[in-house]
């Protein structure tokens, strides 16, 4: 069964090969990138390149966050050790907003 996949972090040395098998199974793949003109070159095949940043969650990642089955999260930074309930995180942590935090509240 085919399977709407969001992999962050895809261009790098897991998200590559990870892609590569996704696609090759014919699950439909979109990047998030902090350079989606690049991603395209390094992952090509991919059902779409969406710019993102781990400061700031752009509108367009949610719709692509609403689609997805799965979201692959392989960009760094760690995981919270628990799944996100209430609303949505809003933490800051003096460097990067919690991107992994709203991910994982965003899939329940």
């Amino acid at each position: 069964m085919t399977q709407r996949v969001v992999v962050v972090g895809a261009t790098g040395q897991i998200g590559r090969p990870l892609c590569r098998e996704l696609l090759r199974a014919g699950n439909l793949v979109t990047v998030f990138s902090r350079d989606p003109v690049r991603a395209q070159h390094v992952v090509p095949g991919a059902t779409g390149y969406v710019a993102w940043s781990p400061v700031s969650l752009p509108k367009e990642c949610v719709s692509h966050l609403e689609w997805a089955d799965a979201v692959v999260y392989l960009a760094g930074g760690p995981l919270p050790e628990f799944r996100l309930t209430g609303p949505a995180p809003v933490r800051f942590t003096g460097r990067e907003w919690d991107w992994p935090g709203w991910v994982c509240w965003w899939l329940g």
